[in-house]
Order: structure tokens, then sequence, then C-alpha cells
């Protein structure tokens, strides 16, 4: 972001329609809400964490990916360490993935999510040269869409000038583009 011009600078936010189409997934009659017997209050905060939770995973994982090609090529140095922290990142990710936390979330925050992780599984899967990483995303049918995360970042030129363009195209495939608008950054 801070590699553009101050007046090109923004930011991902939910916007107040996001919040009530969200709050209609949430208080849908087989919602959260209802399953887990929440009050406003609970329910408030917990469609605000999930909100911005997927809207920050979506930012963070498009343009992580695309920092990674970059750092890869600006501080060879830095491979070394690669395969160590991205192993705790798709340790963390396969957590998420339990039925448990399935049956917690609203379906559409928990298919959203893992498709965005399958995209990293997958991006992963080819630099470590170790396939079996995308399997659990598979057997959950992700894998098509996180292919096709995948093309959107190898068609679209990797620089801070085009980040905006991978995450709304992202979105777009993930069915999300109306969850977010970009605001001014200041």
């Amino acid at each position: 972001m801070f590699e553009r011009e101050a007046d090109q600078r923004f930011q991902i936010a939910s916007s107040p329609e996001t919040i009530q189409q969200f709050e209609k997934i949430l208080y849908a009659p087989d919602g959260v809400v209802q399953k887990f017997g929440l009050d406003v209050i609970q329910a408030n905060s917990l469609r605000d964490q999930l909100l911005q939770g997927l809207i920050v995973h979506l930012y963070s994982m498009a343009v992580g990916l695309r920092v990674s090609d970059k750092l890869t090529l600006d501080y060879p140095e830095l491979l070394e360490f690669q395969p160590q922290h991205v192993e705790r990142e798709l340790q963390t990710n396969l957590g998420g993935l339990t039925e448990q936390v399935r049956e917690t979330l609203p379906r559409e925050v928990f298919d959203t999510t893992h498709k965005i992780n399958t995209a990293f599984a997958l991006y992963w899967s080819g630099h470590l040269e170790r396939p079996e990483i995308v399997h659990p995303y598979r057997s959950y049918g992700f894998e098509q869409a996180g292919r096709e995360l995948l093309k959107i970042l190898e068609r679209i030129p990797n620089d801070a000038a085009h980040d905006y363009e991978v995450v709304d195209e992202w979105a777009e495939v993930l069915g999300i583009r109306d969850w977010y608008v970009w605001v001014k950054y200041e």
C-alpha cells in the first residue's frame, strides 16, 4: 500500500449494507444466533469479528502471496526461513478445517475462508514440492476455487498498483465482492 502515492492508498472495510447482509446470515433460522442462543450483544460481536476477520484474511492472503514472490526474488537469503514460516501457517489453516469449526461457523464464512486457504496451500504445495498439502482441502471440494484464485495471481502484474485489483477479483470469484468497500487511507 505504501508503494502507492498518498492519494491512491485505500484500506478495506465493511460497509453498513454488508453488516445488514451479514446479519441475515447470522439470524437465519438455522444460523448461529439461533443455534447457540446468542443475545444481541454476542451476535453483534460475532458479526463484527467474522466479517472483519474474513475481509482481512482475503486481503492479507491475496496480497501476501504476491509479497512472498517479491521477497523470494529480492531477498534470497530469506529462503531458508520460508519453509518453517509456511508450515506454521499451513497448520494454523488446517486447524480451522475441523468438523467442529464447520458446524460453528456460517457456511458462507467457512467455505470462503477455506477457499482462500486452499489457494495458499496450492501455492505452497508447488513452491515446496509437497502436493500432499492440498489433500485436506481437496476432500472438502475447495480445490477448484483455490486454483481460480491462483490464476488471478498469475494473470495480474505483481506490483502494488494492482493489489486492489487482485483482492477485488478474488472477492468476485468467492462471491463476496459486495462484503467490503475501499476507503481512503489516512
